[in-house]
């Protein structure tokens, strides 16, 4: 049984993203009316905005910005801590109205213009920075002629490419590499791997007439480097390098030296993803509808029909696919990447914050490197009693495989104690993740009114999935604080039974809050996770002290507690209208002990009569 109006949120949002979804295909063109201007061959004289920095990358609004950032950051010391993101699709050429760039004439050439002074792939001459292409499509690109060949000639061990579709494109000759990013990735320290994750090459011919030695979807050659792919697919590319070479690779060619390579959650159809020299490939969950070349020994491919990878089927057999943030599938079609998706936390803290914090204009929270700001400081005062409000969904770790824990990335800890409101807006936060001995743990350490009792302190409105705490801390872990250190509300709070708090020794642990020293606040709460500990162990609430009281309403748990669970001298006697699974000493008075089945379905309309089904809860067929 879930909360009607935080569900019902998330049900009407997610109909309108999949009929949006539904209509998005990379296509392989575009209606005239469509087309941003085409790229005339020249160079912009500045970007479109920006200061190059992470948190304000360098904008690419136009092809001719595009070139800029090519020709005047190709190399590893100009781009280097360089960010660029593009806003728009890009023409390098007019393939609109169906148009193949295989049948233009009098076509720009995207390199040619430079010579070898910026097409000759070496470590120097390498792209080192981040870009991020947001979604967007690059049409039309051409390369001929020149020996290391794509967007760039090389990009270096530290380069990030993400976000971003290649469609209908055409590179050859040269005799040398030639794929959709780059010719080539170089080696220029082994500290590091190039990424390249949620991109596409479709509708692309490399190699033409076998004039070049060795291509690939994306990267023609790996040479003493490392790259690692990770959400990734092509498909319809026509590939063709030299036969001494053996068979081209739908998203890699070649890896000389020592030169390695990782595909994550990846497909590439009508080829086979690597050739048979990249000797060292590591793939976990990739997929293709092409046979393993003779010779090829490269492990965890998997090899399907082109009808097993389309359509809905795709969901069925392509299993290592996460289809709930990453992937949709599209009707007789190959499967594709939702727009813009929600990225994994990757350990850091943006306090670039939208909005001013008052009730009207709240901060504005779109990614956990935002939430981890707030939950580990206080950035100078200017969070104190202020308003947040989250307008997406929260990835801290990515839960899409098995056994996700062995890889996961601790969740912040701070000895900070956050004042404020948090408005979830009905989002979920999936993957909290940690495993130590902090004092407390949770999605806040610390929670509570200010000292002065100036501002108060709300955490509500959001869902929890995919939790894992196991703490040896001292004070108290729970899902949404570790511990009140003044009087804290929480309101509207899901945790489904994928969450789980593990500890034989915390002070408190419970299924919202640890542990806390003064009254505490909960309505509208479902806890569905695990709660597992030796004592003073609660479904909502671990340990409360000094006389502290829960005032519990309108609120359920179906979690099957190991120790103290709910008593009547932890909740105040205005609780109200409290259901329970099992009952630790004497809760008649508060709490009323309900069986599995009596919480689920159609049944808890008449076993919970104290839940508002009218505006708040709603049930759902089979489940809480």
């Amino acid at each position: 049984m879930k909360k009607s109006n935080l569900f019902k949120q998330i049900l009407a949002y997610t109909l309108v993203l999949s009929v949006i979804f539904s209509q998005i295909v990379f296509s392989f063109g575009a209606s005239a009316a469509e087309v941003n201007s085409v790229w005339d061959g020249t160079k912009a004289e500045n970007f479109a905005g920006g200061d190059g920095s992470a948190a304000s990358p360098f904008l690419i609004d136009t092809a001719e910005q595009l070139y800029k950032m090519v020709e005047e950051y190709h190399t590893y010391e100009a781009s280097y801590g360089k960010y660029f993101r593009i806003t728009n699709d890009l023409y390098l050429n007019n393939v609109a109205d169906g148009k193949s760039i295989v049948d233009l004439s009098g076509i720009n050439n995207w390199l040619a213009g430079y010579g070898d002074t910026i097409a000759t792939a070496s470590k120097a001459n390498s792209f080192n920075g981040t870009l991020d292409g947001a979604g967007h499509t690059i049409y039309g690109l051409y390369v001929q002629g020149v020996k290391s060949a794509g967007l760039f000639p090389a990009i270096s061990s530290y380069a990030v490419v993400k976000n971003l579709n290649f469609n209908n494109l055409l590179i050859s000759g040269g005799s040398g590499y030639g794929g959709a990013i780059a010719g080539q990735a170089i080696y220029y320290t082994w500290q590091s791997a190039a990424q390249i994750s949620n991109c596409s090459v479709v509708n692309a011919t490399i190699g033409q007439w076998q004039n070049m030695e060795m291509v690939g979807g994306f990267l023609g050659n790996i040479n003493d480097c490392s790259v690692t792919f990770t959400n990734c697919y092509s498909y319809d590319l026509s590939l063709s390098n030299w036969a001494s070479k053996g068979v081209p690779g739908g998203i890699v060619g070649s890896a000389y030296n020592s030169g390695t390579l990782k595909i994550i959650n990846s497909y590439s159809s009508g080829n086979f993803p690597v050739n048979a020299l990249v000797n060292k490939a590591q793939c976990t969950n990739v997929y293709t509808d092409t046979a393993i070349p003779e010779g090829n020994t490269t492990a965890g491919v998997t090899v399907l029909t082109s009808e097993q990878m389309k359509g809905e089927n795709a969901k069925t057999n392509m299993t290592g696919f996460d289809f709930k943030y990453i992937w949709e599938t599209v009707e007789n079609g190959y499967p594709v990447l939702v727009a813009n998706p929600i990225s994994v936390w990757d350990g850091t803290k943006d306090y670039n914050l939208e909005g001013t914090g008052s009730t009207t204009d709240p901060y504005l929270i779109e990614t956990a490197a935002q939430l981890a700001a707030i939950v580990t400081g206080n950035n100078g005062g200017a969070f104190t009693g202020k308003y947040f409000k989250l307008i997406k969904d929260i990835r801290i770790n990515d839960t899409s495989f098995a056994d996700w824990k062995g890889s996961a990335r601790n969740w912040v800890w701070a000895d900070f104690r956050f004042i404020g409101t948090f408005d979830g807006n009905g989002h979920t936060i999936d993957g909290l993740y940690y495993k130590g001995g902090q004092r407390v743990m949770g999605l806040f350490s610390y929670v509570g009114a200010d000292n002065n009792g100036t501002y108060t302190t709300t955490v509500k409105n959001f869902n929890m999935t995919n939790a894992y705490i196991e703490s040896t801390a001292a004070d108290g872990a729970g899902f949404a604080s570790g511990q009140a250190s003044r009087v804290a509300y929480f309101d509207s709070i899901y945790i489904d039974e994928t969450c789980e708090i593990k500890s034989t020794t915390v002070s408190g642990a419970g299924g919202i809050l640890g542990q806390s020293g003064y009254n505490v606040y909960m309505s509208n709460i479902a806890m569905n996770g695990k709660v597992v500990g030796g004592s003073n162990v609660g479904a909502f609430v671990g340990k409360l002290s000094s006389g502290a009281r829960v005032e519990l309403k309108s609120s359920y748990t179906s979690a099957d507690l190991y120790a103290q669970g709910v008593s009547d001298r932890d909740l105040a006697s205005a609780s109200t209208n409290v259901y329970v699974l099992k009952k630790q000493g004497t809760v008649d008075a508060v709490a009323t002990q309900l069986s599995l089945e009596q919480m689920k379905g159609a049944a808890a309309k008449e076993n919970m009569p104290g839940l508002d089904f009218a505006c708040i809860w709603e049930t759902v067929d089979g489940s809480y």
